[in-house]
């Protein structure tokens, strides 16, 4: 697992979050933003903050969104991040998110965690993961 985190640089997660919300604000998407986190193991908020800025990249590129809710919390334990946008894009395009997706459960996975993405019975389009914060 710390082979997999030494593979990417030293993320931030709260960084990671500021530049999200300005990115998604600049797209003139209206955004929520709630991170209920203390510190947490370098591997594990670098592995997040990717998949934060991953997500959020698969939000600008590949849905019309007008509005995105982000959190991430912790509780039990582990560590929750949500994505969440209305912006589904329903021409054909895979509903799991493809190769990207992929990667980052595989990211997601060494922790021990687990990340789930796709059409929400609501209509919108969520990219949910947790791993536990004592993973390494």
């Amino acid at each position: 697992m710390r082979s997999v985190a030494r593979g990417y640089r030293d993320l931030s997660l709260h960084n990671e979050s500021e530049s999200a919300g300005s990115v998604l604000v600049a797209a003139d998407v209206d955004v929520t933003m709630d991170l209920s986190i203390g510190d947490l193991p370098t591997p594990v908020t670098t592995v997040l903050a990717t998949t934060l800025r991953e997500g959020i990249t698969n939000v600008l590129r590949h849905s019309k969104a007008e509005r995105c809710d982000i959190s991430v919390r912790q509780a039990d334990g582990k560590v929750w991040l949500d994505i969440v946008n209305d912006g589904v894009q329903t021409n054909g395009a895979p509903s799991d998110g493809g190769s990207g997706i992929k990667n980052l459960s595989t990211r997601i996975a060494a922790l021990h965690g687990h990340l789930v993405a796709g059409i929400e019975p609501d209509g919108r389009y969520g990219l949910h993961a947790w791993a536990p914060i004592e993973s390494v």
